[in-house]
Order: C-alpha cells, then sequence, then structure tokens
C-alpha cells in the first residue's frame, strides 16, 4: 500500500510541474506576440527633468524655457531658484 501511495504522490508532482512549465511558456509566448506589437508603433521620445533627473516620456513632461519637468512642483523649484 505504501508504495501506492508514493505512485500517485510522484505522478501528481509529475503532472503539476509539467502544468506549470506549460502555463509559463503559455505567458512566455504571449509576452513575445506582445513585444512584436510594441515595436511596431511610434517611438517615444525620453526627456531628463532638470530639477531631479529622472527620465521621463516627453509628451508627458512638463516644458518651460527649454527644458523638461517631472511635475509641476519641479517647474516651480526651478522658477524659485532661477529667477
Amino acid at each position: 500500500m505504501p508504495s501506492l501511495i508514493r505512485i500517485i504522490v510522484i505522478a501528481a508532482i509529475i503532472w503539476l510541474v509539467y502544468r506549470l512549465i506549460k502555463q509559463w511558456r503559455a505567458q512566455a509566448h504571449r509576452r513575445d506576440k506582445s513585444v512584436g506589437k510594441k515595436s511596431t508603433s511610434q517611438v517615444e521620445n525620453v526627456v531628463e527633468c532638470a530639477v531631479c533627473g529622472v527620465h521621463i516620456p516627453e509628451n508627458e513632461s512638463i516644458h518651460h524655457a527649454g527644458k523638461q519637468f517631472c511635475s509641476t512642483t519641479h517647474l516651480e523649484q526651478f522658477k524659485a531658484e532661477h529667477d
């Protein structure tokens, strides 16, 4: 009887490993497909905040005096220091 239980446990472990590998491969396949779609879209420029140096997409940045900022707080800080 103990050998039967051992066989069932081993079979369950093998099945679990098989399912995990299958799920991992399916996720990797979906991820590869989504990467291919992104590469065909327009590439977005990234700029650096003049105060903190954080890199952000250009369309999300705040422009003032030829510089880019990540937030209005940093814009105000820059104005206070340079005016």
